[in-house]
């Protein structure tokens, strides 16, 4: 089931307004409230999570926030007429000036405040050059925190919505309300705190990386994606990433060297790479209404290293796991078949502590809309 949204709370009540007006057994509708009910509890972390991750993103994309790390110590308050320092010799007082307004306009810089906690309302409202600034983007580990903090907030919420709707009595179940099947919603991206235009696992470069530490063993690729334990990876890449100033693949290999034999699960590293075709925001594959496939522009490396390791030329050989992940269709017709046999798979305390349920591993195909 799809509901195209961007709030997860509306499209369970989505579904429970097509229960109500179903012959729907009273327990499969006790589950459905207990869920709504769940996820009311949930859903204000979430929330608080998505938008201090989206306001760190803005901070570290604005432009020029990469004057930071030009500056004498990017650590400490600076008064305006030092950013001279970081635009380089022959900066005049008015470039010192735009800028300054165009970092105080998008939150990267704030006015300090006097000893006294007095600050004058023009210095507050426009840059000026002598009054002193500080940086709002906070150091590079507060930002994992942050970040992290709503990755596991997100999959806890989806947890609860999958285990629903994979119940037996729900598969099948097509409401007034239903389009499709349950869509995931695109992720925030995680931008380099440096302001250097590096963005983690964007686009084809995270899909290469992990495909190049992918094993041999094909039977892995028929296991549904585990979210819970596919997260946790990539929040354990995302932490090496941002320790220094790696690319995508030299992350990904770091830890997968420090893994060693004993550690690598084959299916964690393949659930690494759905959960990024998940959230590509265009998908890597496309087929139309005749069962034409095509790759979408950028991502033919990307195919070609999929199929050479699954040994497969069409997509209609992909394991139905990949499959869904790699196609982006409004309707069920875009992608031929069902989609993986259901099992159940391994929880991850940090996504879902309270929990009585075995986790459900996510079977869906993902649709566009959510952005």
């Amino acid at each position: 089931m799809s509901y195209h949204t961007r709030d997860y709370s509306t499209g369970l009540s989505l579904l429970l307004l097509d229960l109500h007006a179903a012959p729907t057994p009273p327990a499969t509708l006790a589950l459905a409230v207990a869920a709504e009910h769940r996820l009311a509890a949930l859903l204000p972390a979430y929330t608080a999570a998505l938008a201090h991750a989206r306001t760190l993103y803005t901070h570290n994309t604005a432009p020029h926030a990469s004057l930071r790390w030009r500056m004498r110590d990017p650590h400490a308050p600076f008064r305006g007429s030092t950013l001279a320092q970081a635009l380089g010799p022959g900066a005049s007082p008015n470039a010192v000036d735009t800028i300054g307004e165009a970092l105080l306009s998008a939150g990267t810089i704030s006015p300090r405040t006097t000893l006294g906690g007095w600050l004058r309302w023009g210095n507050a409202r426009h840059f000026h050059r002598d009054t002193e600034y500080t940086w709002t983007q906070p150091p590079s580990d507060a930002q994992y925190t942050a970040y992290a903090a709503y990755e596991r907030a997100r999959v806890a919420i989806e947890t609860t919505l999958c285990a629903l709707l994979s119940r037996p009595e729900l598969r099948g179940f097509r409401g007034p309300h239903a389009s499709g099947r349950y869509a995931r919603e695109h992720t925030v991206p995680f931008a380099s705190v440096r302001g250097d235009g590096r963005v983690f696992m964007r686009g084809p470069h995270g899909l290469i990386a992990v495909l190049h530490c992918c094993p041999g063993t094909l039977a892995v690729w028929d296991t549904p994606l585990c979210l819970p334990r596919a997260s946790e990876l990539k929040l354990r890449v995302l932490h090496r990433w941002v320790e220094g100033t790696c690319s995508d693949e030299e992350a990904v290999q770091a830890e997968w060297d420090s893994a060693g034999a004993a550690g690598r699960l084959p299916a964690d590293w393949a659930g690494l790479f759905l959960l990024l075709l998940y959230e590509l925001p265009g998908g890597l594959l496309r087929c139309d209404p005749g069962n034409e496939w095509t790759v979408l522009p950028g991502y033919e490396a990307v195919w070609q290293q999929l199929g050479e390791l699954l040994r497969c030329t069409d997509p209609l050989q992909l394991p139905p796991s990949v499959r869904d992940a790699a196609v982006r269709g409004e309707t069920d017709a875009l992608v031929p078949g069902d989609t993986a046999a259901l099992q159940p798979g391994d929880t991850n305390t940090n996504a879902d502590t309270d929990s009585d349920d075995e986790f459900v591993p996510l079977p869906f195909n993902v649709t566009p809309r959510l952005q």
